[in-house]
């Protein structure tokens, strides 16, 4: 392994070998650190190679003697390089030669580094040494399995695992692990199945028994009496089932109804089946006088070994020794009851005869339709009956109450007798039926439901308001009185008064009330009711309201009806009070467009008119103008023209184009305004003056180019600004006789000072 590993201790691995590199010290005076590395060999081989630190390492032993304890041999040179040999793992073979590259003498240690014993070793000699080691390999175990993994407690089971040994190793101990499904473990010795194989190519092992009744999971191990097996040695993900052995399911409870009948009657034969294997019945048959059949239950799934009941319903012939019996199989035994070895071995059955014809009930009749609690109303019906039978019960149910009724005295029941009931009755419908009995046969007409019957009517009250009258005028503060003198009811029955109102709701009971109501227009309606649900309505409207100002805006007008940008525009409206009541703290609201733009409070005694003002710059455009007081408002539109800004062209009454300092300028603006508006002038003349004249004058005392700006500005805020450009030149000085050169500079100087005047106009 290169590069030897030295420093602290540290792990790594290198071509699959796991390397742990271990710090030791030899005796030195210095305790120089040993860097030693464990190589962990694939096979299990364990290797110690080392270097020592700078320093002769003969004549001395390694400290930390318990990591070498267990070597065989360990080898220095001159070079500090030792080996050992490990055998604790046992290798087969195992040959390690170390050539010594140095001259001097190294020394050999045999097992004991600290021993005396050493052997002088000559440079560049090689030295070898053997040692002949077994390699144990684990056994494998594969295969494993359980048969059946389904069964009961009589059934064997059989556990097999393939086991495989490398070293042709026999088990020294081999095992089955049986858990059942409470979590409790048991183990078992498994049995080499006889084979002419050898370990190395594998033989079965087996372990076979009958397993109590519950789920298992199962696993296997070995040894060969140096190593654990490997391989099929986890929890078999297969799962072994064992149910009991089948038990004799159980009959009980036979029972029949009913017990008597004719040929027409559905009779129904009971009995109660339970099984504790939890199977469900193959087959659950009924016998009857010999004759098999099959029977039924509600439930389907089970559980079958809770008691499920199984019926069947059929028609018999007639006769009275009817005998049965039920016989059931759970596809593995059966069961008969009563049992085939009873006395006697069967169970009576019903008595059943020739059937009797129900009667029949028709031509149901009342009269009359319609009455009073006075009213004596007639319920009819005639009765038949094909064997002649007389009714033993005749039942007229008027609203579910039963009330006997009598026949016209004929005894001929084939040809029908006509039976009825006489009888006052309450307020309301009358549904009504009939019900006949002649024995055997109960009969009903209608077979569901009823008949209408008369219809007893309720005379419904008077409800009379007597007061306040329709259309009576209270304000918030004021109690209403409610009076109901003139209501009754013509049956003298009691009654009962609501009174509510649309707005407010109920207001509350009794024949008189007082109460205050909210403001608004209300539709009071009083309810007359007696006990028996006749009612009766009066109606009246009442306002309730304050007396209230009437705030109306009339007479709108203004000043100018064609305004320009900037005019002051006088809005007039006339306000007036139609209401009942002084309007005090009146806010009249001006507003452009919808918004607002002024407000006054006025006050306005009742039927007067006061007159509002409101003022307002115009700017252009379409607007509406409205005066708002209270709820009432109005408008006028208007049209603002835009302003025309004014024009200026200024310019200097000054002759030349251009002036000396000292030289009084006249400066006039030729300003105009499209509508006449009064002008305002702004004069600077580029040198730190100004001047707000329309015409003013001006000297420069300094030669220069200057640029003169005009501002003009008309009362609606239009402005005009224009310029100007002034050429102040220097005077000449007569002394000086100028040559060409000097004629030519002033030409120029002419030229470059020459007076250029520009205008520019912005709005």
């Amino acid at each position: 392994l290169t590069p030897t590993l030295g420093g602290t201790d540290k792990a790594t691995n290198v071509a699959g070998c796991n390397i742990t590199a271990i710090g030791m010290y030899h005796t030195m005076a210095t305790s120089t650190q040993v860097d030693t590395y464990l190589v962990e060999m694939p096979s299990g081989i364990s290797w110690f190679h080392g270097t020592c630190a700078a320093g002769a390492c003969y004549n001395s032993y390694i400290k930390n003697r318990a990591i070498l304890d267990d070597l065989d041999m360990m080898a220095l040179d001159f070079e500090h390089n030792f080996n050992t040999v490990w055998d604790e793992k046992e290798p087969k073979v195992l040959i390690k030669t170390h050539t010594f590259s140095v001259g001097g003498v190294g020394y050999l240690w045999d097992d004991d580094p600290s021993s005396s014993s050493s052997t002088t070793l000559n440079h560049n000699d090689t030295y070898n040494y053997q040692k002949i080691i077994e390699i144990n390999l684990p056994p494998v175990l594969s295969l494993g399995s359980a048969t059946p993994l389904s069964g009961t407690e009589d059934d064997p089971v059989t556990f097999d695992v393939f086991y495989v040994d490398a070293n042709d190793d026999a088990p020294i101990t081999q095992q089955v692990f049986i858990r059942d499904d409470q979590g409790i473990t048991v183990s078992h010795d498994l049995i080499p199945v006889p084979s002419g194989s050898s370990w190395i190519n594998g033989r079965t092992l087996r372990y076979t028994s009958k397993l109590a009744p519950g789920t298992y999971t199962f696993r296997f191990n070995a040894t060969d009496g140096g190593l654990s097996s490997i391989g099929d040695i986890e929890w078999n993900p297969s799962t072994v089932t064992i149910t009991p052995r089948n038990t004799l399911p159980e009959l009980q409870s036979p029972d029949q109804s009913p017990r008597e009948g004719d040929t027409t009657t559905e009779f129904r034969f009971d009995v109660m089946y339970r099984d504790m294997d939890n199977e469900e019945p193959a087959t659950a048959r009924l016998f009857i006088d010999g004759e098999a059949y099959d029977m039924v239950s509600d439930t389907v799934s089970g559980p079958w070994n809770d008691w499920v009941t199984f019926y069947c319903e059929t028609t018999l012939g007639v006769g009275a020794t009817h005998r049965y019996y039920f016989l059931f199989t759970d596809g593995q035994e059966q069961i008969r009851y009563p049992v085939s070895t009873a006395s006697p071995n069967w169970l009576p059955g019903p008595t059943v005869e020739l059937p009797n014809f129900p009667p029949s009930l028709t031509t149901n009749l009342h009269s009359p339709q319609t009455g009073t609690r006075d009213t004596q109303f007639t319920f009819t019906v005639i009765y038949s009956d094909s064997e002649n039978d007389h009714p033993l019960t005749s039942w007229l149910y008027i609203d579910d109450v039963p009330n006997i009724m009598t026949g016209d005295g004929s005894s001929d029941f084939i040809a029908g007798v006509q039976y009825r009931y006489t009888t006052k009755l309450d307020i309301g419908p009358q549904p009504y039926y009939f019900v006949f009995s002649d024995g055997e046969h109960l009969v009903r007409l209608p077979q569901t439901g009823t008949f209408d019957g008369p219809e007893v009517l309720n005379q419904v009250p008077t409800g009379v308001i007597s007061s306040p009258g329709n259309g009576a005028r209270f304000t918030p503060d004021d109690y209403v009185a409610f009076r109901s003198v003139g209501s009754e009811d013509p049956d003298g029955d009691g009654l009962t008064f609501i009174w509510s109102s649309d707005l407010d709701g109920e207001l509350g009971e009794g024949e008189t009330l007082d109460v205050i109501l909210s403001e608004g227009e209300h539709v009071i309606t009083l309810t007359v009711a007696d006990d028996f649900g006749g009612s009766n309505f009066a109606s009246i409207s009442i306002v309730v309201r304050p007396y209230l100002p009437e705030p109306v805006v009339r007479d709108v007008e203004v000043n100018n009806d064609r305004p320009i940008e900037g005019d002051i525009v006088r809005f007039t409206a006339q306000v007036g009070n139609d209401g009942e009541i002084k309007a005090t703290g009146l806010i009249v609201r001006f507003l452009v467009d919808g918004t607002e733009t002024g407000t006054e409070t006025v006050s306005i005694d009742k039927d007067a008119t006061k007159t509002v003002t409101f003022t307002w710059k115009a700017v252009p455009g379409s607007h509406i103008l409205s005066v708002e007081a209270g709820g009432s408002s109005d408008q006028i539109d208007l049209e603002v023209e835009a302003n025309t800004v004014p024009t200026s062209d200024p310019f200097i009454m000054n002759e030349g184009t251009s002036w000396k300092p000292g030289v009084e300028l006249f400066f006039k603006p030729a300003a105009n305004d499209a509508n006449n508006d009064p002008l305002a002038y702004h004069w600077d003349f580029g040198d730190s003056i100004n001047s707000t004249k329309d015409a003013p004058n001006h000297i420069y005392a300094d030669p220069g180019t200057y640029t003169v700006t005009l501002t003009v500005t008309d009362t609606r805020g239009g402005e005009t600004v224009e310029t100007l450009t002034v050429e102040i030149i220097k005077p000449k000085q007569e002394e000086e006789s100028p040559g060409p050169g000097a004629v030519l500079a002033l030409v120029s100087i002419g030229l470059v000072f020459a007076l250029v005047a520009t205008r520019r106009r912005r709005t």
